[in-house]
């Protein structure tokens, strides 16, 4: 069987060097699938677990999880980016399109989130200078804009929370 073929010569950290995920401390990362905060995710060899969302697998079907795809066109995916050679068998034009396809949505999906991140700490950047050397109450309008900037770190402070501190 092809799936055991796949078992047999590739390995969680393979795979996820492949994808160009960190390897983490201890075998803990932050979750690939929900992209999460902590070190939530771990692995061994064989399988995976996310403590945060519940994903948990082996190399098939975190390929499948973190590529948004199935069975079939995740085995043909490891087979081809493992240059296994294993299966005769060439994906369609529709598979082909479809990796592809969530590829994509899967970098933008990543860029969004680093970029809201990046805003999210020059913002609070700004915020510590401006409170560290004291400013408040010197500069004209500042504090109108401070009480717009502490609203929306109160609105966005607990999702970020555990990534910053």
């Amino acid at each position: 069987m092809i799936a055991d073929e796949i078992f047999s010569r590739v390995t969680m950290p393979e795979v996820l060097a492949l994808y160009g995920i960190a390897p983490g401390r201890h075998k803990r990362i932050k979750c690939p699938i929900h992209n999460g905060n902590g070190s939530n995710f771990s692995y061994n060899d064989n399988f995976y677990q996310c403590w945060t969302c519940g994903c948990k697998g082996n190399v098939i079907s975190f390929t499948e999880q973190y590529f948004n795809i199935n069975f079939s066109q995740a085995v043909m995916k490891l087979n081809i980016d493992f240059n296994l050679g294993i299966s005769n068998r060439k994906p369609s034009i529709r598979d082909k399109e479809q990796m592809r396809l969530n590829e994509a949505i899967n970098r933008v999906y990543k860029a969004r989130v680093e970029s809201h991140n990046e805003y999210y700490r020059n913002m609070t950047d700004l915020y510590r200078i401006l409170y560290k050397t004291s400013l408040r109450g010197k500069v004209d309008g500042l504090d109108k804009y401070l009480m717009k900037l502490e609203d929306w770190l109160d609105e966005n402070l607990e999702e970020f929370k555990s990534e910053f501190y």
